[in-house]
């Protein structure tokens, strides 16, 4: 990864954050168990992948993959 990017979960932790919502209120709009939230936050546990998804889509966050180029594969 380069340095200029921010990994999903750097990412989502500052959408939290800059949200200003407590994570009370973040767990009733989205499902997501309020203590999963904590201690994602505090770096105490990952989230499930389903988890995530919840609430990049909440917090309105893409993620696209990047095309790498391909091989010409001259035989």
């Amino acid at each position: 990864m380069r340095s200029s990017q921010q990994s999903i979960t750097e990412t989502l932790k500052r959408a939290i954050r800059d949200s200003g919502k407590s994570l009370k209120s973040i767990a009733q709009e989205t499902g997501v168990e309020r203590m999963s939230i904590s201690r994602f936050m505090s770096g105490a546990q990952t989230l499930r992948l389903d988890k995530a998804d919840i609430l990049c889509a909440y917090f309105g966050i893409e993620i696209s993959q990047k095309q790498k180029p391909r091989k010409d594969s001259k035989v």
